[in-house]
């Protein structure tokens, strides 16, 4: 196997090696669809919660997002059968519930995260096919948590009657990921076992009734599963507010997202098992930034399992009231409150800086598949030194960068820190990406080198930026079939938090990206937080073939 084998194998299979520690964590907020003014008041104990006052109470909710590793999961059991998953699923749930019984009084609505009832990398239909339940197809589905408990010599759906109990006891809307089976007949679209398994994610009402279930549509590697038929689920709360849902991987895609803003939602849910690649693409920068881009509100729930994984969060168009990631691979308990004015957008002057020389040694590398042509510079940053590299071509996309390293910046260890561009096909199903990226990859060149390989686990630095400016632009169309793309920007400090809490309002950034914009626009983002030090900061692009029309 060649070396770049190795290293594709690595990101895709990295994040499911990583199950030592047992994490979970858990915060509110109220949002409102058109929030005005904000204030806050924090809670201790095991949550926070965030309150959000607006005149438009009408549309006012009470929500919940959980960033949850589970207490079991299929790995840790070398033989499988129905009473062995049950169990798993069940041990999960009562950790659920804790956590729903918690925060019943402060909430309406709690997002769990996908997997995180038994656990990811299934690579047998039978082993799978324990932890599935025969999800019924006609909605609403009544008073599951009371029938199931009047048929209790054949109940045959114990892990939605639990679900449904839950959510009548509490009063509060779930939306939980689970598996779902349907069997078929021997034909074109059945699999040769009859059998049809879903990644899923099902909606209770504050009653315990079913009210919808939505099947995953993009799969990430996970061939025991069938693919959903993107299909958008929507549903209303009593006070009227449109709650689309999507799952992991569906969110790089334009269906079913186009057609959930079509649909003028208020709300997205998202529930994730993300793939995080510090320093470079981790889940919570990118929620921020899909907030951004796409104009709405993003309840974001992603697993606590570890770095690699966790990154939750609620994010009002690009303004991140709550954010939480677990920087360890042990897990942590996490506080925090937050205070926010209204959203507006802010401008702010780019300051002149004084070009300097700078010599850099640089390596091509073609990519993670035969589909990406990557290139890395590596360099060491130096306290109060400026540089300037431009127009740097990878493929078909072409790179600015300006920034300048802070005087206050005290270096304390060696430390490099690499541009990152890339621009190609990605992952399993491809799509077509670029970007423009400034981060720290390790600790010496080694490191560097072989930066996807050891330096994943590394989100803590000390290097502070007095200003950076990131830019991307085409050199020409990528096909006939491309004609527009989506822009983000993603950017960390120290731990994999969020570098800026505001894209919206924070004065010492700008940015023009958004979605739909045109082959050969220029998009850019810069900022002068000198606050904060950097870990990454990165400018992506998604191509389409149509615009995606938002709110």
């Amino acid at each position: 196997m060649t070396k770049n084998g190795r290293i594709q194998i690595i990101l895709i299979f990295i994040v499911l090696l990583c199950f030592e520690c047992f994490f979970n964590n858990y915060y509110n907020i109220i949002i409102q669809a058109q929030p005005l003014t904000f204030t806050s008041s924090l809670q201790t104990k095991q949550h926070s919660i965030h309150h959000i006052s607006s005149k438009n109470n009408n549309k006012s909710l009470n929500v919940t997002v959980v960033d949850y590793s589970p207490i079991d999961m299929h790995i840790f059991h070398q033989k499988i059968d129905r009473n062995v998953a049950l169990s798993v699923i069940f041990n999960n749930l009562n950790e659920y519930e804790k956590i729903v019984k918690n925060v019943s009084n402060q909430s309406e609505l709690i997002v769990f995260p996908e997997y995180t009832l038994y656990g990811p990398g299934f690579n047998d239909r039978d082993r799978l096919s324990f932890f599935m339940e025969e999800i019924p197809n006609t909605f609403p589905v009544l008073n599951l948590c009371e029938k199931q408990q009047q048929s209790t010599n054949n109940n045959s759906l114990p892990i939605l009657q639990r679900l449904s109990c839950i959510a009548q006891k509490y009063q509060m809307y779930l939306i939980v990921n689970m598996g779902d089976i349907q069997y078929c007949k021997n034909n074109d679209s059945c699999p040769t076992d009859n059998r049809l398994m879903y990644n899923t994610n099902v909606i209770f009402d504050k009653k315990g009734n079913l009210l919808n279930k939505y099947h995953k549509t993009h799969l990430y590697f996970e061939d025991s599963f069938n693919n959903g038929n993107g299909e958008p689920i929507i549903f209303k709360m009593e006070n009227g507010l449109k709650i689309g849902t999507i799952i992991c991987f569906d969110i790089i895609f334009k269906d079913p997202l186009e057609r959930l803003m079509k649909e003028k939602i208020d709300i997205l849910t998202y529930s994730s098992w993300w793939v995080n690649f510090p320093s470079y693409w981790n889940g919570l920068g990118f929620q921020q930034g899909f907030s951004k881009s796409f104009n709405t509100i993003l309840l974001g729930a992603s697993s606590g399992q570890s770095l690699l994984s966790s990154g939750s969060g609620v994010h009002i168009y690009g303004n991140s009231l709550v954010q939480l990631y677990n920087p360890s691979i042990k897990g942590k308990s996490s506080y925090g409150s937050v205070g926010v004015e209204a959203i507006e957008k802010k401008q702010y002057k780019q300051q002149g800086k004084k070009k300097t020389d700078i010599i850099l040694n640089n390596f091509n590398n073609n990519g993670f598949n035969d589909f990406n042509e990557t290139r890395i510079i590596p360099f060491v940053p130096v306290k109060g030194k400026y540089y300037e590299l431009m127009d740097i071509k990878v493929g078909n996309v072409v790179c600015d960068f300006k920034f300048q390293i802070s005087k206050r910046y005290e270096p304390n260890e060696e430390v490099v820190y690499i541009l990152f561009i890339q621009d190609g096909h990605l992952f399993k199903p491809n799509f077509t990406q670029s970007s423009c990226s400034i981060m720290k990859c390790g600790k010496n060149s080694l490191t560097c080198s072989q930066f996807i390989e050891r330096g994943l686990r590394d989100v803590n630095t000390n290097v502070i930026f007095d200003y950076f400016e990131i830019s991307l632009h085409h050199l020409s169309s990528y096909s006939n079939d491309i004609k527009y793309f989506d822009s983000f920007p993603m950017m960390l400090t120290d731990g994999g938090m969020l570098y800026v809490e505001d894209l919206m309002g924070d004065k010492t950034f700008d940015t023009n990206t958004r979605t739909g914009m045109k082959i050969g626009e220029k998009v850019y983002l810069k900022s002068n937080n000198n606050s904060k030090p950097l870990l990454g900061a990165t400018l992506l692009a998604l191509y389409r073939d149509a615009v995606i029309k938002v709110n």
